[in-house]
């Protein structure tokens, strides 16, 4: 597997238990013996495979992919008022607001896909409840988000 965390492929012993699309690239979300840890695989990345054997690792264990989270996206308030109607339209907003409902695993690729993980001027949605997503359980995931939309980051394996 090549990650872009190492500069050569590894072999990696993976419990593949579901696929995710990014809106770009599929992920397979698996058990990782190698870190004892649930961790998102880019399909594309596995360049051999090596063997086969049956897992011992139960899906509903992968806490992150078990709980679902709510994303709030509302128009960006730096813009005119005519702005932001246009934007609660294009996004088929409630209220001002739009409420999306995902995975926790999948937190860091929806936001980078709809680039909200930060704040730009020019952005015509923000992400409204980002604050519930700071703390110590997601902060390490956003921060990832964060240096991977910088030239040299990745957010996965």
């Amino acid at each position: 597997y090549q990650s872009m965390r190492t500069p050569d492929p590894t072999r990696q012993w993976v419990a593949p238990h579901s696929l995710a699309f990014d809106g770009t690239r599929w992920h397979a979300r698996a058990w990782c013996h190698r870190t004892s840890q649930f961790r998102d695989f880019v399909l594309t990345r596995f360049l051999e495979i090596h063997g086969h054997r049956a897992g011992t690792v139960n899906p509903h264990d992968d806490i992150d992919w078990q709980t679902f989270v709510v994303i709030e996206i509302e128009p960006n308030p730096k813009l005119t008022m005519s702005q932001r109607d246009s934007v609660v339209t294009d996004f088929g907003m409630l209220n001002g607001r739009l409420s999306k409902t995902i995975r926790r695993a999948l937190v860091s690729y929806f936001v980078r896909y709809l680039r909200i993980d930060e704040a730009h001027e020019t952005q015509p949605i923000v992400w409204a409840n980002r604050n519930q997503f700071e703390g110590a359980e997601h902060g390490a995931k956003l921060n990832a988000v964060s240096a991977s939309m910088k030239p040299k980051g990745a957010a996965n394996e």
